[in-house]
């Protein structure tokens, strides 16, 4: 699901991350790495010959200089998903839980920033 500070008084990810499992919802970060255009592998396919073959040394700088997706960046900052797909697949009472935790904690957006 996507997480959008600005509806939690501007609270980090990891805040709301954190506040959600003291109410016994764990979340986790959709991507753990980096970006596409942030990986290693992007760096080393611009090595391989077959790229070399097909296009010029200053093309493949231009290309690396000016990669960017900032639909996976935004993907990356605001993208939470549960743990496992149980919640998904459960009863309506844990869906409802999920529900009034979240709602907890956005009725409760003030404090945020207090939290560590």
């Amino acid at each position: 699901m996507s997480y959008h500070m600005e509806h939690f008084n501007n609270a980090d990810m990891n805040t709301f991350r954190k506040v959600l499992s003291a109410e016994g919802i764990s979340l986790s970060i959709l991507y753990n790495t980096k970006t596409l255009n942030k990986q290693p592998w992007t760096d080393h396919i611009l090595t391989l010959n077959v790229y070399k073959k097909m296009y010029s040394p200053a093309r493949l700088k231009k290309f690396r200089e000016e990669l960017t997706l900032p639909n996976c960046e935004k993907i990356e900052m605001e993208c939470v998903q549960f743990n496992g797909s149980g919640r998904l697949l459960a009863t309506q009472e844990d869906i409802d839980d999920v529900i009034n935790a979240i709602t907890k904690v956005y009725d409760n957006r003030d404090k945020l920033r207090s939290v560590e």
